[in-house]
């Protein structure tokens, strides 16, 4: 899970300086966390074992990620704004849903496949309520959208 937050902040950096036209930049920044990761891998693994894989590849890319913030060149206040809210919004979604799924009541079923149905389809209902609310909430652009859609469509 600690590598997912090293890769998401590469891409929203990442997509922040291509929006800037310095993709010649990112290509390169990208390009030092590849050869980083693998120097890591490879002088970490004997002392470490497996679980360096996942810490290398975050640290590569929250280093890559720290260089194109540090090289955008307008203000930096509104990419770290939506950077903490996305943070927080998906960490608060993870939480909460897990939260919910473990104090749901389980039913069981005769056969292992209906149980695991149930489960899915209790999964998905869960996710999508939590992830409305909570893009509710932090005011997620895409989700927003979606709200007004959905609100000019019934309207009609």
């Amino acid at each position: 899970a600690i590598s997912l937050l090293g890769v998401y902040s590469y891409i929203v950096f990442g997509m922040s300086m291509l929006s800037v036209d310095k993709g010649k930049l990112y290509a390169g920044y990208g390009s030092m966390a590849q050869i980083l990761l693998i120097v890591i891998n490879f002088t970490l693994i004997k002392k470490v074992g497996i679980i360096i894989f996942p810490i290398s590849y975050f640290i590569s890319h929250f280093i890559a990620a720290i260089f194109m913030y540090s090289n955008y060149p307008y203000d930096k206040k509104p990419i770290l704004k939506t950077f903490f809210k996305y943070i927080i919004f998906g960490t608060a979604c993870v939480i909460i849903s897990s939260y919910l799924f473990h104090s749901i009541p389980k039913i069981h079923f005769n056969t292992a496949f209906s149980q695991q149905i149930y489960s899915i389809c209790i999964s998905i209902c869960i996710s999508i309520l939590i992830l409305a609310f909570f893009g509710y909430i932090f005011r997620i652009g895409e989700l927003m959208k979606f709200y007004s859609l959905i609100k000019n469509k019934i309207k009609r």
